[in-house]
């Protein structure tokens, strides 16, 4: 049973943030990568992280599905939500920065994004 409400948690907690902005104009926090001295469940850098959130591209459900088989590939007992984790750390840079989106599109973004990703990340396990 623990393991069925792990893999969301980190969502949930994201969830929770970003929808209880009840001002529009709050700007989009992200997560910040551990680095590899850090406790990082994956032990991956920050740099590692980066890369990965840059390949993920406009973050469709192909790249998104690349991005969890090869994190999967070098980490096979990943659980879903670390690649959550993971994935919303390399990619929310992105969309922080994306000025064609307001501060409302932006955290709409980001909760579509890691709901996508632990949808595809399920389906490895």
């Amino acid at each position: 049973m623990k393991r069925l409400v792990a893999p969301y948690l980190f969502q949930l907690c994201l969830i929770g943030l970003v929808t209880s902005c009840s001002h529009p104009q709050t700007k989009l926090q992200c997560p910040l990568p551990e680095g590899r001295n850090a406790g990082s469940t994956l032990g991956e850098s920050p740099k590692q992280i980066a890369i990965a959130g840059e390949r993920l591209g406009a973050g469709s459900e192909n790249d998104i599905s690349t991005a969890v088989a090869t994190i999967k590939a070098r980490h096979p007992k990943a659980a879903t939500s670390e690649i959550v984790n993971y994935l919303i750390t390399g990619f929310c840079p992105k969309i922080k920065t994306d000025r064609t989106l307001d501060e409302t599109g932006k955290q709409d973004a980001l909760k579509s994004f890691s709901t996508r990703v632990a949808k595809i990340a399920e389906n490895y396990n």
